[in-house]
């Protein structure tokens, strides 16, 4: 089994770390070297060092019916590091998203968002938004 980190957050110095990762992750990126979705889904290979997935999982998952599996194995291929928002069911966007449509999605949860990325990422950290439900991951590629 793998080795992964986890780490909450409760002081702010402890954020201004999590986040200064995060900022020398997103340096990866070369100026003017950033694909569409669906360039990256069409390559072959990985094509880039750094993906940056916020506030569109729950797009995704829940209009486009796109299983976390699916989303992981997609984001294998980008790049070495990934920075990706979980968003919740009980979200105010994710709740608008279900509004006018049946809640057929019993697999959207943490758990399972995790353990579908693990397959392809170790969680080098997290972060809590503070006053939603959402999850900031930086996660490296196996």
């Amino acid at each position: 089994m793998k080795k992964v980190f986890k780490k909450k957050y409760s002081s702010s110095s402890d954020k201004n770390d999590f986040f200064n990762k995060v900022y020398e992750v997103t340096k990866l990126i070369l100026y003017g070297k950033v694909s569409t979705y669906g360039e990256l889904a069409e390559a072959d290979r990985s094509v880039g060092k750094v993906a940056l997935a916020l506030a569109i999982i729950h797009h995704l998952c829940i209009s486009n019916n796109v299983p976390f599996k699916l989303l992981a194995d997609l984001f294998d291929k980008m790049g070495e590091w990934l920075i990706i928002e979980f968003i919740p069911k009980n979200d105010p966007m994710v709740k608008k998203l279900l509004l006018h449509r049946k809640d057929i999605f019993e697999d959207y949860s943490v758990e399972i968002f995790e353990k579908e990325f693990l397959k392809y990422f170790s969680i080098i950290e997290y972060k809590k938004v503070s006053g939603t439900g959402r999850i900031i991951y930086l996660m490296k590629k196996n």
